[in-house]
């Protein structure tokens, strides 16, 4: 097939995949397709006629995470805590960062808010985007270095409900004969 020098195949490419696809053909971002397929939200995502925009925590990002989190966040009578915080990831709509102003504040599917903020490079909330305007059939994906939390999670009472009692009294650093017992 013959293409103009001026084709751009990887812009039209992009247009072929999905955002799943997109997070696969990257390959910083194992861990959020993992949980994403955990939820079957990958699913959902792939067959999805709308455009979203996904503010995406590469692998290091889940690394970043309090010790515990990520085993917690997959069990089963965690997966409403699961949804809420990758729900927290998506925007209605394809964002590039070029339509994006600093201090901006958009809605994610959750119903909190996020933060954009251009003045030392772009940030979402606290995390900084490494690698921005991924481009996809339904959507864009902006690389992030942190998981984002929604401000009405709690992680440390999230992560004492996953402790079970001897954990518990040895988190609580006052009952060490009762631990080593």
């Amino acid at each position: 097939v013959l293409l103009p020098p001026d084709f751009d195949i990887d812009s039209f490419l992009a247009t072929c995949r999905g955002l799943p696809e997109t997070i696969t053909e990257n390959g910083n971002f194992d861990t959020l397709l993992g949980v994403l397929e955990f939820i079957n939200l990958a699913d959902v995502l792939s067959e999805s006629t709308g455009s979203f925009t996904l503010f995406a925590p590469t692998d290091e990002a889940f690394t970043n995470l309090p010790d515990g989190m990520l085993a917690c966040l997959i069990k089963p009578e965690n997966m409403d805590v699961l949804d809420d915080i990758l729900e927290y990831h998506f925007v209605e709509g394809h964002l590039l960062s070029s339509n994006l102003k600093n201090t901006t504040t958009i809605t994610t599917l959750n119903g909190g808010n996020v933060v954009i903020d251009f003045s030392n490079g772009f940030e979402i909330n606290d995390s900084i985007v490494s690698t921005p305007d991924l481009e996809a059939s339904n959507g864009v994906i902006h690389g992030i270095d942190s998981v984002l939390i929604p401000s009405n999670l709690d992680v440390n009472i999230f992560l004492a409900t996953c402790q079970d009692i001897p954990e518990t009294a040895s988190a609580n650093g006052n009952f060490e004969t009762f631990v080593t017992a």
